[in-house]
Parts: structure tokens; C-alpha cells; sequence
């Protein structure tokens, strides 16, 4: 639709109140700069006023009170803060010069004040002068803050003079107290003044403007009327949009269909309009529109007022502002229902008979019709099932020819019997001849159709299939009877309603009844359940009303003759279209055996964990005497070898000049097997203790565990430069104490085996293999031929002299030991001249 929609009353209104509610009206009517013209003005004023003020407050003090010198502070402080103020004038920043001039003179007044009386200054009556000027001119905000500061000094001089605090001062002079009202007073007169003809101003220029927007709107509600009443006239809906998607107008028609009143659907999205779904199926139309396309297509959408849909013949074209811009767009919507209607309805008259048909054969139901004892038609569906063509059945001499010939005089007995007008079967099974000879079984449906010559429909369906299944069916529920028989399962289902309940033939046998013997009902059924687990049983049943699923208890069932059977029964409830609980079907297994053979287990159980119990003991006992051992090891042998070694060096000591060369080198040779069997001492000590100490598990951080370590080592051998490199997150679940013995024993290794190698360096970290983390430690040192990685983790095992390195090859397998503890493994990689990685694992 071309053109814009006229603009509302209601529009106008709010136009004309945001603008005579804008505060620039006034400006831009007399020009950008009227008021900073009004602040300049007054500024300037107000600079000659304070400035003849302090000349005559000057004379006036000298010739009435000279002796009071001090009220001069006033008059010598205000000249800087008036020439400060000039050149902000001059330098054009009016807005800083009224903020120094305001501020300063307050700072100037209170200080004066301060040294002549207090609160009972005369220059405390400019105070109120100052907060009215500076609201006016610096804003609302500066003036809270100039009479925040004003109450402030207030209070200040009068707890100062309360307390005596401030310099004695005399009474002003009359005649110097009227100057100072006198200048305050012009200078208020004058801030009027300003203020008045300010608004005075505004105010013409607000009423010129009203008058010019009040001829605007009457020229736009003559419009608007005019528009609204096409608008509103013609049968169609309108739309207007914006470029968010959002109704600017709609006419009545419009709104009402979609279930809004016309002045409540202004600002609503098509999304709350249309509907989420419809509105994303409509978007990239819209979007069209707004790039400059004219869009058309059909729609269905709900008429909230008619409760139907409605097909609906959509136009969208874009809305251009003057400069050619799309601004927006127009939706034309025409209702074709009824024409749509219409087609739809002819449609399917003249498609029901064929699809009727078509649906017929495509199901597999064989038509014919029969005129005088012969086929005049037959669809396809037929002569798929009888292997003909359509040609060669209607080339039949009689149809009697289509059943199998046991069925023939059947068949033909009711075909004259309808001719006749006499009582026939009108349903039944019969069989067929098929054109390759093969008999099949069909559902024969026969209907009369009157006219000029006697015919009858006859419908068949193939239902060979059907009669495998039922036989099928009833091999199956044999087999089922038998599996539930091997099984001891047992099926029953339960009319909620009659409380009736009917068993499988297996259940007779697990409740060890016949059918004479139980009524089949509910509490007859609760009366076979041990009287110990009827409780439960009828806890469970009442839980099972509300349940979503199925539900299942374990109980036990009384035998006549005094025996017990355990059943493990299953069933779910099924409930109406209104949710009612109205059938149960469930299943119940002896489970006897198997309830017998468990209490067996663990029975069997508690006589293992007895038996774990004592070895328990057991193992503590070896473990007390392996302590004992350990500590004979620790004490006993170390006497005689600290004996040995003490008494070698004395020898060597005392008597070393009456030994030669190779007698000093003997004993020399027996003081270091000596310390060499103390420190095996000490390593199958160390060893004992990882495998016997008890472990924790936390968490541990390697890491630290790690930089801790290697730290103290380059504390204890300072001449060496090894570069340590530790990953960060190193975390793991175990022993602390273990794995720091661990990460002791690998970079103790490296270090040892670096020794020779310049630059050193040893590095810890982590690699993920297959999803398992795998920690390592890393040298460059003289590493190890591979043939001899397997004697690696063995005590005593070692692949270099005691000459090259020193050593008892305990370490090595003590950190086997903790890996293994902690459930992991340890593995080494080497090669001779290019160090060794050792990596192992710590399962959480």
C-alpha cells in the first residue's frame, strides 16, 4: 500500500508532550548559544558587583573600624579569584569560570568568617546567594554539594566557638553589615532578574510552538480520519512493520483475528503475535521485504476469534521514507477460505472414488464385481493375488472358477441366495485357486448393489498369512507353556476392577494347585503368601498404583504340606485414558533353588572370612617377628661392624708406620667392605619397611614431592649443575610417605648416573597412554644396555661397578616394591651414553 499510515491522536499527543517537555525548545528557537549567553551575562555581573563591593567595603571598613584589619581578608583574597575567573572568560570556558567563581567565593566568604566571628559574620548572609546561584548556573547536582559544604561550615564554627577555638572578634560595624546586605541583595535582584526573563523567554517560544503543533495535528487527524476509514472499510487485513520485526498499525480486522484489540497490538512482535513457530516459518519473507522485495504467498494461520484457520493471500511490500530508505513494511492480507474451501472439497469428490479404490488395492484387499455370474471389474490388488491380468479374469466363463473347488458350492449357494433376497452369509473364509495352481486362504466380504442388472461387490483379503500366524501363534504359546514349565515362570493377569486374577497352567504347578482348588481371586491369592512376608507383599502392591514402570518383589508361599517356596514376582500396571488403574500382568519364577544356593554362599563366605581372620592374625605375627628381625639385623650386626671399622682405624692411625704399602691398603680395603655392609644393612632395612608399612591413600602432588627432592640433593652436592625440569599437575592417589621413598630412589638414580654427564639434566612428568597415566623420571646420564633391563628391580642387582658408582642395588627394588603396593607397574628404557627413563603407574 503506498504512502504511511496516518499518525494517531494518541501518537500526536506524545509528540507535542516530549517536545515542550525537552529542555532545549528555548534554545533551539533563539539560537545554540541564549543560554550561555544568560550565564555569561550573569557572570559578568556579578564580577562588577563583587568587585565595587570590595572597593566600598574596603572605605567603608577603614573609615568605621580601621583597628578591625582583619575583616580584610575578604577584599585581599577575592582580586586572584577574580582575575582567575577572567582568564577562564577570555580562554572561551564559561562553565569552569562560574565553577571557580562560586566555589571560590564560598571558600573566600567561610574563610573570612572563620576570622571574624563565626556564625555571626556578616558575610554568612551571602551563603543562601550563593546555593540559589550555583544551582541555577552549575546544575541541581552542584547545588546539594554548595549547601552540603554551607551546613557543614555552619556547624563547624559553631562547635568551634562553642568550644572557644576561634579568634576573639568585635562586632562589625552597622553601617559595614548594611553594605554587605546591600551587595547581596543587588546581586539577587539581578540573579532574578536573569532568571525571570530566562523563563519568560521559554515560555513565548513553547506557546509559539503549541500553537504551530496544534495546526499540525488538526491537519493530521483530518488525514488520519479519512485513511482510517479505508482502512477499516475495505475486507482485507492490514499490517504496517517496523524494520524490528514490530506492528506500528493494524486495522481492526487485523487485530481481531489474532485475538487483540487494535490500540493493544501497537509494539507487539510478530513472534507474539503469529506464534513463535509461525513467525520464524515467516521471517526470511519479511527480511525480504525489508531488503527491498515484494513478497507474496499463501498462509494458514488461527483466528483466535473464530477458533478455525483460515488460508489467507499475503502481500508484503516495503515501506520508503523520503530519501528512499526502507523503513519498514505493508502486509495486505486477503481471507480465501472459502475459495480454498471449495477447491479442497471438489478435489476430493473427484478423487475419492479412485483413491478409495487405489487405497483398497494398495492394501491388499482384492474387488470384484459380478454381473450375471461373471467379472466385469477387478482392481489390482486382486489380480496381484491371483496371478491374472484384469483381461483374463473378466475373461472367466464364471467366477466359480476364482474358489478353490472345496468351496465352490459353498459359494455359489449364498451367491443365489442373495439374488434371491433370502438370509446369506455375508462374511467368511473360503479358499482360493491361484493361476499357478497354489492354494491360499482369503476373507470373502459380499455387499448387493442395486440397479438395472443385479451386482455384487466382493471384497477379499489374503489370509494365508493370517492363518500361518494363528497356527504359528499357537506353536508359540505350546513352546511358551513349556519354556515357562523348564523355567518355573509362570504368567497372571488381574482385572483390577472385579479383582479376578488368571493363571498360567505353570503357576498351578509352582502354587502346587489345580484349578478346582483356587477361585482366582486376589485375597484368595494372598492367602497362599507366607504370613511373614505379607506385609511387604502388600506394601509393595500399594506402592505399584502409583508406579511408572514395573515393580517386583521376592516373597515366600506356604505348601500344604508345611514346605517353603521363595517366588520372585514382576508385574506392571495398566491404566485407562482417564489414568485408572485397571489390569496387572506380571510373572511369578520359583526361584527356590537358587534363593537356597545363595544362603549356601554365604554360609561358605562367613567360613572364608573367618579363615581370612586368622590368616590375618597370622601375617601380623609374621610381621611382629620380621620387625624383631629386622631390629637384631639393625642392632646385633651393627656392633661388630662399627667394631671392625673403629679398630681398622686405629690401626691405621697408630700403627700405620709398622705396616708396609699393601698391609695399610688391606686395612683400608676391610674398613670399606665394613661400611659397605653397613649400608646394605641399611638398605635391606629400608626395604623391609616399604613392603611391611601400612598404607593411606590421598591425594599426593608428585610434583612438589618431586622439586622438594632435587632440591635437597643440590643443597647436599653444590658443585653440581644439574638442570631439573619438574611438569606441573603431577597428582596422584597413594601412600605419601611411599611415593616420596619412590620418587627418592629414581632421582636419586638419575642424579647418581648424571654425574659424568655435562650439561646434566633430569626431568619429571606425565604422559597419558591409552588413557592411563603414566608418570616417568628422565636423565641424560650413562643410561644401560637393554639385555639387562630384567635384573634392574631386583635387591643386589646391579649393572655398573661399585668403582664406577657407588651403590648396593637396593634402591631399584624398594621402588619396585611401593609401584607394586599401590597395584601399578614400573618398566625402564636406556641406551648405553644417552640415559634412561623410568616409567611407572599408580592406579586410583
Amino acid at each position: 500500500m503506498p504512502g504511511r499510515p496516518p499518525t494517531t491522536p494518541r501518537e500526536a499527543r506524545l509528540d507535542l508532550t516530549t517536545m515542550t517537555d525537552m529542555p532545549n525548545v528555548h534554545e533551539e528557537k533563539s539560537g545554540p548559544h541564549s543560554n550561555g549567553d544568560d550565564k555569561l551575562g550573569l557572570l559578568k555581573a556579578a564580577l562588577i558587583i563583587i568587585t565595587l563591593g570590595i572597593v566600598l567595603y574596603s572605605i567603608v571598613l577603614h573609615l568605621t573600624a580601621p583597628e578591625q584589619n582583619y575583616r580584610l581578608i575578604a577584599p585581599l583574597l577575592m582580586p586572584p579569584l577574580i582575575l582567575a575567573t577572567l582568564i577562564q572568560l577570555r580562554r572561551g570556558r564559561t562553565q569552569s569560570a562560574l565553577r571557580m567563581l562560586a566555589f571560590g567565593a564560598w571558600a573566600v566568604i567561610t574563610t573570612a568568617a572563620a576570622f571574624a566571628g563565626g556564625v555571626r559574620a556578616p558575610a554568612l548572609v551571602a551563603y543562601p546567594l550563593l546555593i540559589v546561584m550555583t544551582g541555577w548556573l552549575l546544575g541541581l547536582r552542584s547545588g546539594i554539594v554548595m549547601a552540603v559544604l554551607t551546613l557543614a561550615a555552619s556547624g563547624c564554627f559553631t562547635l568551634a566557638e562553642m568550644a572557644n577555638a576561634l579568634p576573639p572578634a568585635q562586632p562589625a560595624p552597622a553601617l559595614l553589615t548594611w553594605l554587605v546586605q546591600t551587595i547581596v541583595i543587588v546581586t539577587s535582584g539581578v540573579l532574578i532578574g536573569f532568571v525571570l526573563h530566562r523563563y519568560d523567554q521559554r515560555f513565548r517560544d513553547v506557546e509559539q510552538l503549541g500553537e504551530e503543533l496544534s495546526g499540525r495535528v488538526g491537519d493530521l487527524a483530518a488525514k488520519e480520519t479519512e485513511l482510517r476509514l479505508l482502512t477499516e472499510s475495505i475486507p482485507a487485513f492490514i499490517f504496517r512493520g517496523d524494520l524490528d520485526l514490530r506492528c506500528r498499525y493494524a486495522n481492526r480486522r487485523y487485530a481481531e483475528f489474532f485475538g487483540f484489540r487494535q490500540e493493544d497490538i501497537v509494539g507487539k512482535g510478530i513472534a507474539d503475535i503469529l506464534g513463535e513457530e509461525a513467525a520464524n516459518a515467516i521471517r526470511h519473507r519479511l527480511q525480504a521485504a525489508l531488503g527491498g522485495d515484494t513478497v507474496r504467498y499463501r498462509a494458514t494461520r488461527h483466528s483466535t476469534a473464530s477458533g478455525e484457520d483460515h488460508h489467507l493471500d499475503v502481500s508484503v511490500v516495503p515501506e520508503r521514507d523520503e530519501s528512499g530508505t526502507v523503513v519498514g513494511f505493508y502486509a495486505l492480507m486477503l481471507d480465501v477460505t472459502p475459495e480454498v474451501l471449495a477447491e479442497q472439497a471438489l478435489r476430493k469428490q473427484h478423487a475419492f472414488q479412485d483413491a478409495l479404490v487405489q487405497a483398497q488395492s494398495d492394501a491388499g484387499l482384492g474387488m470384484i464385481i459380478i454381473e450375471k455370474g461373471r467379472v466385469i471389474h477387478a482392481n489390482d490388488a486382486f489380480c496381484r493375488m491371483y496371478g491374472y491380468t484384469q483381461k483374463e479374469v473378466e475373461a472367466l466363463s464364471s467366477f466359480l472358477e476364482l474358489a478353490h473347488p472345496d468351496d465352490r458350492e459353498r459359494v455359489l449357494r449364498n451367491h443365489q441366495r442373495r439374488l434371491n433376497g433370502e438370509a446369506f452369509e455375508n462374511s467368511y473364509r473360503i479358499s482360493i485357486i491361484t493361476k499357478a495352481g497354489e492354494r491360499r486362504a482369503v476373507d470373502m466380504t459380499v455387499a448387493f448393489m442395486e440397479g438395472a442388472a443385479p451386482r455384487v461387490l466382493v471384497i477379499i483379503n489374503d489370509a494365508t498369512e493370517r492363518v500361518e500366524a494363528e497356527v504359528a501363534l499357537q506353536e508359540s504359546e505350546k513352546r511358551l507353556r513349556e519354556a515357562q514349565r523348564i523355567g518355573h515362570i509362570g504368567s497372571w493377569d488381574l482385572d483390577l476392577t472385579s479383582q479376578r486374577i488368571t493363571w498360567s497352567g505353570e503357576l498351578y504347578r509352582i502354587y502346587e494347585r489345580n484349578r478346582e482348588d483356587f477361585g482366582g481371586t486376589w485375597e484368595e491369592l494372598l492367602n497362599l503368601v507366607h504370613p511373614d512376608d505379607l506385609p511387604k507383599v502388600r506394601q509393595a502392591w500399594r506402592e505399584s498404583a502409583q508406579a511408572q514402570g514395573g515393580c517386583e518383589v521376592q516373597h515366600r508361599i506356604l505348601m500344604r504340606d508345611g514346605r517353603t517356596k521363595h517366588l520372585l514376582v514382576n508385574w506392571e500396571v495398566f491404566r485407562d485414558g482417564e489414568g485408572r488403574s485397571v489390569r496387572a500382568l506380571g510373572t511369578a519364577q520359583d526361584i527356590t533353588e537358587q534363593v537356597l544356593a545363595r544362603e549356601e554362599i554365604q554360609h561358605l563366605n562367613e567360613k572364608l572370612e573367618a579363615r581370612v581372620r586368622e590368616r590375618t592374625a597370622e601375617l601380623q605375627t609374621a610381621n611382629k617377628e620380621l620387625e624383631s628381625f629386622a631390629y637384631s639385623i639393625s642392632h646385633d650386626l651393627r656392633a661388630p661392624l662399627r667394631g671392625i671399622d673403629g679398630f681398622g682405624q686405629l690401626l691405621l692411625e697408630e700403627y700405620s708406620g709398622r705396616l708396609d704399602t699393601q698391609g695399610q691398603d688391606y686395612l683400608r680395603r676391610m674398613r670399606c667392605a665394613a661400611q659397605r655392609m653397613g649400608a646394605l644393612i641399611d638398605d635391606i632395612l629400608e626395604l623391609s619397611r616399604v613392603t611391611r608399612k601400612s598404607m593411606g591413600r590421598k591425594p599426593v602432588d608428585l610434583g612438589h614431592v618431586a622439586a622438594d627432592i632435587i632440591d635437597n640433593k643440590a643443597k647436599s652436592d653444590p658443585q653440581r649443575r644439574v638442570e631439573a625440569i619438574i611438569a606441573p599437575g603431577c597428582t596422584a592417589i597413594g601412600d605419601a610417605q611411599l611415593l616420596r621413598v619412590l620418587l627418592e630412589n629414581l632421582l636419586e638414580n638419575a642424579w647418581k648416573y648424571t654425574r659424568t654427564t655435562s650439561p646434566a639434566r633430569i626431568e619429571f612428568g606425565r604422559e597419558n597412554a591409552n588413557g592411563e597415566a603414566v608418570f616417568f623420571v628422565r636423565d641424560n646420564g650413562v643410561g644401560f644396555d637393554m639385555r639387562y633391563a630384567g635384573r634392574l628391580f631386583n635387591p643386589f642387582q646391579r649393572l655398573h661397578t661399585s668403582e664406577e658408582f657407588e651403590g648396593t642395588g637396593i634402591g631399584l627394588a624398594s621402588a619396585a616394591r611401593v609401584v607394586h603396593r599401590h597395584g601399578g607397574r614400573i618398566w625402564a628404557e636406556a641406551e648405553p651414553g644417552k640415559g634412561a627413563t623410568f616409567r611407572f603407574t599408580l592406579p586410583s
